[in-house]
């Protein structure tokens, strides 16, 4: 009795893993925009592009997570851990939650700081970045 119903069994890929290019360019670009806000946040002491950047960055390491899980979710089960490493793609995601929960409090704590003590922030260079 064959077992052929038009589809192979060779590899058995996780759903994350078909959308790995446009992860790869969706990561890339915010990376991009990021570096940019954050410099000239740190630059000016502006907590808008701070915390913008701070937001972005939750995005990227998120996709960045999400690359790695899927890369080491590809690779093949050690002998002795059958079950793989499938899994690795919802422990990025929970990660993920725990720190926007973070960058949240931080940026809280920072205008909470700042009501006390507000900074001379420069205009133009925040303009030039949004």
């Amino acid at each position: 009795m064959g077992h052929d119903h038009g589809h192979s069994h060779a590899s058995a890929a996780t759903a994350g893993a078909r959308h790995r290019r446009p992860l790869l360019i969706a990561f890339v670009l915010p990376a991009s925009y990021m570096l940019v806000e954050l410099i000239v946040g740190l630059a000016t002491g502006s907590l808008a592009l701070l915390s913008d950047a701070a937001h972005m960055g939750t995005d990227v390491l998120s996709l960045g997570m999400a690359l790695a899980a899927i890369t080491l979710a590809q690779a093949s089960a050690h002998p002795q851990r059958t079950f793989g490493t499938y899994r690795l793609e919802v422990l990025a995601a929970l990660a993920n939650g725990v720190l926007l929960f973070g960058v949240a409090g931080y940026v809280i704590y920072e205008a909470v700081q700042r009501f006390a003590d507000p900074p001379e922030v420069p205009g133009l260079p925040m303009l030039a970045v949004r």
